[in-house]
């Protein structure tokens, strides 16, 4: 995602308050030659790991769950809106789309059995 440097937020404690008001994730990952992507309910541990944890279910009949151990991306979209070139004072001003959105990166790991599937369930 390209990130103007003036919009770019580094806060961890901001970037973790948007992902828990949020939490309704879209998890990208690659199985085989195609891109696939599903909207999943996430939860965060920020105390977990060395920058937090992301915490979800999906059923084994969602092929995604394939994507263990590998590279994922998760975008969490907020609040987004139209600006229009009429809002502006200068001219020549073209159009844009104001959005708030994290994007989170790491590795997918699937818990099949016993207590720690009963703990995030």
């Amino acid at each position: 995602m390209y990130i103007p440097p003036s919009f770019a937020k580094t806060d961890r404690t901001k970037l973790f308050d948007f992902i828990e008001q949020h939490n309704f994730g879209l998890l990208i990952s690659q199985l085989g030659d195609e891109p696939a992507a599903v909207h999943v309910p996430l939860l965060l541990d920020r105390h977990a790991g060395t920058s937090g944890i992301l915490v979800g279910h999906m059923a084994q009949a969602n092929p995604q769950w394939q994507a263990k151990d590998r590279n994922v991306l998760v975008v969490f979209s907020g609040p987004h809106v139209y600006i229009s070139p009429s809002w502006y004072e200068a001219e020549n001003v073209v159009p844009t789309w104001n959005y708030v959105a994290v994007h989170v990166y790491g590795t997918l790991h699937i818990v099949e059995k016993g207590e720690a599937t009963l703990k995030i369930l």
